[in-house]
């Protein structure tokens, strides 16, 4: 069996994005019309990107 390659860390980039909602969610707390989310992107010197 071959052994995997390592990847070399390059950059970690987060952005955060407010997703609008089709309808809000309410509860006890509040009324929220938007979701927020933090988008990360991870990339190698290989090439290779992530995304979550």
């Amino acid at each position: 069996m071959k052994p995997l390659a390592q990847l070399t860390f390059h950059s970690l980039e987060l952005q955060p994005v407010l997703i609008p909602l089709k309808r809000p969610i309410v509860s006890r707390v509040g009324s929220y019309s938007d979701w927020p989310v933090i988008a990360i992107t991870l990339r190698t010197n290989e090439g290779i990107s992530g995304y979550s």
